[in-house]
């Protein structure tokens, strides 16, 4: 699938999440709203693992290059997105884990983990468990 299509259909299952009233709640803050929304900014993040490229400095050149014109006027600093997607990795795991539980377990699978490794820490995405 063409990158631009996968952020496309990355970015409408985060706007169905982020629209779940307890995820709202999450999402709300006083002052300024955001110059990038946080659904932009949390399909961008989860774009990121499609792309193979894990130094933050590369991910926000390729984004700049590529995708600005998905984001007309709103792309913010390297720094402030980063910064941004930290505090946002408790909803970045929540929305992983409620498509990990719509995605049907295939038979020989069942006891399996689907683990992500990052540098020298690897960590469990989601579970199958036999019926």
């Amino acid at each position: 699938m063409e990158r631009e299509l996968l952020l496309i259909a990355i970015y409408c299952m985060v706007e169905d999440f982020c629209a779940q009233p307890e995820v709202a709640c999450q999402l709300r803050r006083s002052g300024r709203k955001p110059k990038l929304p946080d659904v932009s900014l949390l399909s961008l993040a989860l774009l990121q693992e499609f792309t193979g490229i894990h130094d933050e400095d590369d991910y926000w050149s390729y984004i700049c290059k590529e995708f600005s014109s998905y984001f007309p006027g709103q792309l913010i600093d390297r720094t402030q997105y980063n910064r941004r997607k930290k505090n946002l990795s408790a909803l970045v795991n929540q929305f992983r884990a409620q498509v990990a539980q719509k995605l049907p377990i295939p038979a020989p699978y069942t006891g399996y983990h689907v683990i992500d490794a990052v540098g020298t820490t690897a960590i469990t995405v989601t579970k199958f468990f036999g019926s």
